[in-house]
């Protein structure tokens, strides 16, 4: 057989143990359980996406289990003086109209210390 016979033949053996083996993955991904498959998809999603993930309730789950010394750490600023300020100044920041996006107040002072204390932000 010529060179050039060989590496198509070897070329076209690449390619149909390449499919062949892209089917056995979708196949194993079928076969195991919902969360790998819930994984794999959300891994494809993202590289799909521009946007990074967003963190869902962090406030109330992370943020509400810090300790004193914790908070320090992220917001530099004591819980206490936290507290401090926000009672200062939640009435300017509750709003006084409904609407789908009224964010507590809390959850707003929060933010902007996040911001002012982080300096990659």
């Amino acid at each position: 057989m010529s060179g050039k016979k060989e590496t198509t033949i070897i070329i076209c053996a690449v390619v149909s143990l390449t499919k062949e083996l892209n089917i056995l993955i979708k196949d194993k991904l079928e076969e195991s359980d919902y969360e790998a498959s819930t994984n794999y998809s959300l891994i494809l999603q993202l590289q799909k996406s521009d946007k990074p993930p967003r963190v869902t309730n962090y406030v109330e789950s992370v943020v509400s289990s810090f300790t004193g010394d914790q908070f320090q750490s992220n917001f530099r600023m004591s819980y206490e003086a936290y507290i401090h300020l926000l009672r200062l100044i939640s009435p300017q920041l509750i709003r006084r109209e409904s609407g789908p996006h009224n964010i507590p107040a809390g959850k707003q002072l929060l933010a902007v210390i996040w911001i002012l204390s982080t300096p990659d932000s």
